[in-house]
């Protein structure tokens, strides 16, 4: 069974977004489950990639930036 949820978020900040988009996607991998994530522009998708591995020191997140 696909799911597919949306979220709005109240700043436009790219650095923001980013913040809460990796909390939820740790989230996510910690249930066992699989996220994709698309972003529309290339530059949120290279901010991703990078907070993806750094947004927390004890976290890890395999991903895979294309």
């Amino acid at each position: 069974m696909t799911r597919v949820d949306f979220y709005l978020l109240n700043s436009e900040k790219h650095r923001d977004q980013a913040l809460f988009v990796c909390k939820l996607t740790e989230k996510i991998y910690k249930s066992g489950l699989s996220v994709f994530i698309f972003t529309g522009a290339s530059d949120m998708g290279e901010t991703l990639n990078k907070q993806l591995w750094t947004f927390r020191d004890v976290s890890f997140i395999p991903h895979s930036y294309q």
